[in-house]
């Protein structure tokens, strides 16, 4: 799929997505890698950088653009990127923004109640899924920058695992919930509750 150009016509979003998951490989290529071989007509690093800064400053930067699928896809592509970068409180803005878009497609029911914005036929995104993983790593981050989550009050793990759920999914999803069980706490200032901390590490 990534080596599939959409067409010129194509919408700006759907245009910025390819440009992020560009950027997100050439991020992480292997340090073996022949980078000559790409054939860029650049050196990798502006290449990247490059590619990220055309969809961020063009197309991600407007919410009128990216009211769809193809839109949360470029969120969350430009929040792993900025993550990679170590550019976390960036970071954190953008996958909040993501939040607040999944948000606004009903992802966060348990039963959506619209039907979200597509520009691509071929986009293929589980509003399930696309909705536990934005929450894992806006908790995550939140947690590594000593901040409040922006998603509370979502439960996403289970007791027992769910049809065709994978161990690592289900368990992606268990620490989730933890996550926000340890924001709570710290935000509290509750560093000298030990019952509460024995909790959290029971958990875990």
């Amino acid at each position: 799929m990534l080596s599939i150009l959409p067409p010129v016509t194509a919408h700006p979003v759907v245009l910025a997505r390819k440009l992020l998951q560009l950027a997100l490989c050439i991020q992480q290529l292997d340090p073996s890698f022949n980078r000559q071989s790409l054939h860029l007509g650049m050196c990798t690093s502006e290449a990247m950088h490059k590619y990220f800064s055309l969809a961020s400053s063009k197309v991600t930067c407007h919410d009128d653009l990216i009211d769809s699928l193809e839109g949360l896809e470029c969120l969350v592509y430009e929040g792993v990127y900025l993550v990679n970068c170590g550019n976390l409180r960036r970071a954190l803005v953008t996958l909040r923004r993501a939040a607040t878009l999944a948000q606004f497609m009903g992802m966060h029911r348990k039963v959506p109640h619209t039907i979200p914005k597509q520009h691509d036929p071929a986009t293929r995104v589980s509003g399930d899924v696309a909705w536990a993983h934005i929450a894992y790593l806006e908790r995550y981050i939140s947690l590594l920058l000593g901040m409040s989550s922006s998603i509370t009050n979502a439960k996403f793990g289970s007791e027992e695992k769910k049809v065709n759920e994978t161990d690592a999914e289900w368990f992606e999803r268990f620490q989730v919930d933890i996550c926000e069980q340890i924001i709570n706490n710290n935000q509290l200032g509750s560093h000298d509750d030990l019952t509460a901390t024995q909790k959290i590490d029971e958990t875990m």
